[in-house]
């Protein structure tokens, strides 16, 4: 952060290296001295927002924005804040380390947000470390699994040096107040204790039988019987686009029971779409506190190719691939939003499997479907389509957002709320649905996002990493084709493995869960 003259110009970890924002802050009277940043900074008061789609409603991340100045001096100024009263200790930086600093932090940040699962090593013991994280942000909070219960612990890090704990991690009776990174893991050459990632010896190797157009039968067997693992079978195209551990953390995504986990040889019947060749993945799991953690990498067995299904048109064909959209506007920056979907085949000269609209968490995991109109050769995206999907709150839509003269509504309702032209020269425009409420107001489609019902009110998930929260896309949109070959939602390729979700928790999901109260029904003519 850099104050001057009323300005702060503030970089974080909400921005990422590079990108600063200025805003305003001032000096007050509250109980003593105080510090106020007065005007919104989104790499800041991201922190202390209480619905900013990380944390609990509410509460969010449970930062501030006001804070007492406890004490200061030339070495440090030490804060206080006002809502969560929590410490904060400010230390000055030089003018030169501005451009270099972040970014040799946020290469120690990596060290150990890169590792799979973690596990504290300690007097002889092993015991098993629970991380929480939301879509990328990965948390400074972890919790020590003992015999008698967890040990919460919250720590920063610590310039070329490993972590430092906010207070002292006490663990069999050893107190560690800070530990330095050596040898690809944290070390406390104190007590010996050391945090190292969980790494398994688990191989597997895959039998295939009984292919068709639709569905195969994939057995697993791996060589330590009794560590749980999750397999299931990936286009081999995906593997073009993205790495073997971005579609491993893409497939973990997707596991949300204990029962879509097994252990030892295990037979399952997959579905699969047609003509399409297919690499069965599989990788082992640990399982702490709920939280569900990668403790192998991704094994990989032989190709195969589906069976073979309807001959697909030269226009259905065309649709079929990735897909980058440009939106007009946008709910909060007003500017154009730009991200990639997928159009994959889902039933031939019928309807497309659907992954990427739309800014939520869930946009590349959870499907919905485009259809295909013989007529005009265009795709519809109807809206209020139920999802497939588990999830602990409820059922899964995909439903429009309605913009109109009173304010921007999740609009129920059956109609085709977006819909896809192609143009002479290869692109296409998606023009939205216009309409009416039940009270007869107009509105029109802004897009088409992911939303729960609940039982009586919907609730969504936040922004994917990248997006802004509640900054959603507003239509009509332009498309430009980016790849010909389409990828089912599974396979869809990843931007950066660094904001991936690492890991969550089996009887939730790993983004916070917000009820939406602005909900309207169409009037249908």
């Amino acid at each position: 952060m850099k104050f001057q003259n009323g300005t702060v110009t503030v970089t974080s970890e909400a921005g990422g290296a590079g990108k600063t924002a200025e805003s305003l802050y001032s000096y007050d009277q509250d109980y003593g001295p105080t510090i106020n940043f007065d005007t919104y900074n989104p790499y800041f008061h991201i922190y202390s927002e209480p619905n900013s789609g990380v944390g609990p409603t509410n509460t969010g991340m449970g930062g501030d924005s006001e804070f007492i100045i406890m004490s200061y001096a030339a070495d440090k100024v030490v804060l206080r804040g006002k809502k969560t009263q929590n410490t904060i200790v400010l230390t000055p930086l030089p003018e030169t380390a501005w451009n270099t600093m972040f970014g040799k932090y946020s290469a120690d940040v990596n060290k150990m947000d890169n590792f799979r699962s973690y596990e504290l090593v300690l007097n002889g013991k092993t015991y098993d470390i629970s991380r929480e994280v939301a879509a990328g942000y990965n948390s400074r909070y972890f919790s020590v699994v003992t015999e008698n219960g967890t040990i919460p612990a919250s720590f920063i890090y610590t310039q070329d040096t490993g972590l430092k704990f906010y207070e002292p991690l006490v663990v069999d009776g050893v107190s560690i107040e800070e530990m330095t990174w050596s040898g690809g893991m944290f070390t406390d050459e104190v007590s010996g204790a050391r945090i190292q990632e969980t790494v398994s010896n688990n191989k597997f190797t895959f039998a295939v039988s009984d292919i068709k157009a639709t569905s195969v039968n994939v057995e697993a067997t791996p060589t330590v019987a009794n560590e749980y693992y999750y397999f299931d079978v990936v286009p081999s195209s995906a593997f073009a686009n993205a790495s073997d551990e971005d579609i491993l953390y893409e497939l973990m995504d997707g596991i949300t029971s204990m029962n879509q986990l097994s252990r030892g040889k295990m037979k399952k019947t997959l579905t699969v779409d047609s003509d399409t060749e297919y690499i069965p993945c599989a990788f082992g799991l640990k399982i702490v506190n709920g939280w569900v953690y990668p403790i192998t990498e991704l094994a990989k067995g032989t190709a195969f190719m589906s069976g073979q299904g309807d001959p697909m048109s030269p226009e259905y064909q065309a649709w079929l691939g990735t897909w980058t959209v440009t939106s007009t506007s946008s709910e909060k920056s007003k500017q154009p939003i730009t991200f990639d979907i997928t159009l994959a085949k889902k039933v031939a000269n019928t309807s497309y499997s659907l992954t990427g609209w739309d800014i939520s968490v869930r946009r590349l995991t959870w499907a919905g479907t485009a259809d295909f109109n013989t007529t005009d050769n265009s795709f519809v995206i109807m809206n209020g389509q139920e999802l497939p999907y588990s999830d602990p709150n409820g059922t899964p839509y995909l439903i429009a957002r309605g913009i109109a003269a009173s304010g921007t509504y999740i609009v129920s309702g059956s109609y085709p709320a977006l819909t896809g032209v192609m143009n002479s020269d290869g692109t296409a425009s998606v023009s939205c649905y216009k309409g009416k409420f039940s009270d007869g107001e107009e509105f029109t489609v802004g897009t088409v996002g992911y939303f729960i019902d609940t039982g009586g009110s919907y609730g969504s998930y936040g922004p994917a990493a990248g997006f802004t929260s509640g900054d959603h896309p507003v239509g009509p949109f332009k498309m430009v084709k980016k790849s010909a070959a389409g990828a089912p939602a599974k396979a869809a390729a990843l931007t950066n493995v660094n904001t991936v979700i690492r890991y969550h928790k089996l009887s939730d999901t790993p983004q916070s869960f917000q009820i939406d109260v602005n909900v309207k029904a169409a009037k249908l003519e």
